[in-house]
């Protein structure tokens, strides 16, 4: 019958015909009225502040592992290839929205996805392009209230960096077809 336990099975069966396991350490089901009960609790001015209180705790070692990250990808731009910077600006861009430094975040997306077009038979990137992208990377993680001002046109500005980048470095990697010898004959008069 719906809503009686199987001991045997450690089962609750739903009104639906869903079963609900029982496991050790779980929370138990709310019944319709602790239900109201906890969604005020959670609607209240004193959850309201610990929440704000527990991201504020947790914003300075995101922070800090933003930082860390930094610097790792201030080293990594000195080694060979790219899998090191890479996976550092790759972190960077997964964590710094959370710790509130979205400009470096996005900052350190574009590196990433400049990364990723670049042609298959390219193994460096260009230096200049990389040296940018990490000191506005570092600048806005350590300057936040900067990157506030000026990090969008900074961002731009290395997005349009990296789209003429990548046009010359495809071009130079495509091979160039010679003309057909009709179009190089001047029209006659």
């Amino acid at each position: 019958m719906p809503g009686e336990r199987n001991q045997d099975a450690g089962e609750r069966l739903l009104p639906n015909g869903a079963a609900i396991i029982a496991a050790e350490n779980c929370p138990a089901l709310l019944t319709p009225a602790e239900a109201r009960h906890f969604a005020a609790l959670l609607r209240s001015e004193a959850a309201r502040m610990r929440g704000e209180n527990i991201v504020a705790a947790r914003k300075q070692s995101l922070t800090e592992a933003v930082l860390g990250e930094v610097s790792g990808l201030e080293h990594a731009k000195d080694q060979s290839g790219t899998k090191h910077l890479y996976a550092h600006a790759h972190e960077i861009r997964g964590l710094a929205g959370m710790a509130g430094l979205s400009t470096a975040g996005r900052i350190a997306n574009d590196l990433c996805q400049y990364l990723d077009a670049l042609p298959a038979d390219i193994t460096l990137p260009d230096p200049m392009t990389v040296e940018l992208h990490v000191r506005a990377i570092g600048r806005a993680a350590r300057a936040p209230w900067e990157a506030e001002d000026v990090g969008t046109a900074v961002a731009e500005t290395l997005n349009r960096l990296v789209a003429r980048n990548l046009t010359q470095t495809r071009s130079a990697v495509e091979p160039v077809h010679d003309a057909p010898p009709e179009a190089a004959k001047p029209d006659a008069p």
